[in-house]
């Protein structure tokens, strides 16, 4: 899992990529969790519903945009963390086996800043 950029400022947006090692053979969902100071709907929106994502059969990837907000509120920099959490279908590092997938680093931090 990755985030690109890894800072941006409020009214920007940012891309979480979630990457298996392998092509997936059929749609595979993804749970995650969000943490952090940055808190969803106050400081960010999601492109997707919040808690899981899929990854299309065939595909090694799956994206999420984060869209933080403008919210004319001085603060310091906010994190939003995104953590995969355990499921069926795949696993993170070694050990996956043929039938699951292993999805690479489990989390990505983004900053955002006024």
């Amino acid at each position: 899992m990755s985030v690109s950029p890894g800072q941006i400022k409020e009214g920007s947006s940012a891309t979480y990529t979630i990457t298996a090692d392998q092509p997936v053979s059929q749609d595979t969902i993804v749970a995650y969790a969000m943490s952090g100071r940055a808190q969803l709907g106050t400081d960010y929106t999601l492109s997707t519903s919040p808690g899981q994502i899929t990854i299309a059969a065939g595909q090694t990837t799956a994206a999420i945009t984060l869209n933080a907000i403008t919210d004319g509120v001085k603060e310091k920099a906010e994190t939003a963390i995104m953590t995969l959490q355990p499921g069926s279908g795949y696993s993170f590092g070694g050990g996956g086996g043929k039938k699951t997938k292993k999805v690479k680093n489990p989390s990505a931090t983004l900053t955002i800043s006024d």
